[in-house]
């Protein structure tokens, strides 16, 4: 109880800048990177527990990924339905993939029994939710809590509909009451015959269509959203692939209309992925495997690519605003003669610059950072100039 306490206070901190001097500025601008941190570690934590406990839990009581998945899923929505209003992305919360994830905590808490439902789950789970973790590019980044729920809202379908299919006898243990039960093999040589073509796939499809065009009449139609509201259809507009697909193509007053029906054509498409997997274990379990290994290397991508970009980023950032703290304070009055050399224990300041670095600080006259020394995990030294700080980081 107290881990998930302290996730969500993490989760839902809330950064203030006070402009009250130097010392309760830098004490702000520390206390807000302390937060930012320790949520990050806090993400990690988690992140790595939950994955532990689902390969456990899968290979010794499948319902407990049931009950695991669906309390992670309804606290990450309180969340992100936060974190979505404050950043102006609440339009993507209406997205299908949402309502996949909805209907597949129906079928396991409320119509458990449910074949017809369980063949409609399994056909928008493998369908719209698998290919979406293609789409957005989904990725582990453990320490990056928006990003894990992006990959956990397109994993949740596809693992409920895998277990509910091949492995329903197994997971009924320890569940509340005995799921469908579809008479499957888990055999990777076998081929089931047992598929319901209206609702595996034109059910899904009808469900999929009436959403895509109820979504647009009522958004665009009568809302009209500003434009610093995000949804798909915006996200996917600024992509360069789709501009020259598309929107580069026909006059805007089209694009609209084009991306519904490409929307349709491509929901038709990937359903297909859906009938095969239901009639195949093997080919089941590889559409799993491979949505896996793509997020975990898009993760991989991210951690070598971009991230330290965005460590750079970050200190830079820390220098500027230790540059303007000291302007200021130095402009209103000058608190010490000694400046930032006699900076006490615990200001932003010391957190920067350790006492075991002072030797690498170095400053101009006027008492601007023009060199760092920021010490990181396994006793690694950053080096930063802020002045060039695009050519010049050494490690």
């Amino acid at each position: 109880i107290l881990f998930f306490v302290l996730f969500i206070a993490a989760a839902l901190r809330v950064q203030e800048n006070i402009p009250c001097g130097h010392w309760i500025s830098t004490f702000s601008a520390w206390h807000g990177t302390m937060c930012n941190e320790i949520s990050e570690k806090i993400c990690f934590v988690c992140s790595i527990t939950c994955i532990v406990a689902s390969v456990y839990s899968f290979s010794v009581r499948p319902a407990v990924i049931l009950y695991l998945f669906s309390a992670l899923f309804v606290l990450c929505m309180i969340l992100r339905v936060i974190s979505y209003w404050r950043s102006n992305y609440l339009l993507f919360m209406l997205d299908m993939c949402y309502l996949i994830n909805a209907l597949s905590l129906i079928l396991v808490w409320g119509l458990p029994t449910s074949h017809r439902l369980q063949s409609v789950q399994f056909g928008l789970a493998n369908s719209h939710a698998y290919c979406g973790a293609f789409l957005y590019r989904n990725a582990v980044v453990f320490h990056d809590f928006q990003k894990l729920v992006s990959s956990f809202i397109h994993i949740l379908p596809v693992l409920f509909s895998f277990l509910l299919r091949w492995f329903p006898k197994e997971t009924s243990v320890w569940w509340y009451t005995n799921l469908v039960d579809t008479n499957a093999k888990a055999d990777p040589l076998v081929w089931m015959n047992d598929r319901d073509w209206f609702y595996l796939m034109l059910v899904p499809l009808l469900v999929f269509c009436f959403r895509e065009i109820l979504y647009y009449l009522i958004v665009y139609g009568c809302v009209k959203p500003d434009e610093k509201h995000l949804d798909s259809y915006r996200y996917m507009h600024k992509k360069k692939l789709f501009a020259q697909i598309f929107w580069d193509r026909f006059h805007a007053r089209w694009h609209i209309l084009i991306w519904v029906m490409f929307g349709i054509v491509a929901s038709g498409v990937v359903l297909c992925l859906a009938a095969i997997a239901w009639s195949s274990y093997l080919f089941h379990s590889l559409m799993l495997i491979v949505q896996l290994l793509m997020i975990c290397w898009n993760g991989a991508c991210y951690y070598i690519d971009y991230y330290p970009v965005e460590l750079q980023r970050r200190f830079t950032s820390q220098v500027t605003e230790a540059n303007n703290c000291y302007e200021k304070s130095h402009n209103e009055k000058a608190v010490d003669p000694n400046g930032y050399n006699s900076d006490p224990p615990g200001s932003l300041l010391s957190r920067l610059l350790p006492t075991e670095t002072d030797s690498l600080n170095d400053r101009t006259e006027d008492g601007r950072v023009r060199r760092v020394s920021v010490c990181l995990p396994a006793n690694t030294v950053m080096m930063i100039e802020p002045a060039d700080v695009a050519n010049r980081v050494r490690l």
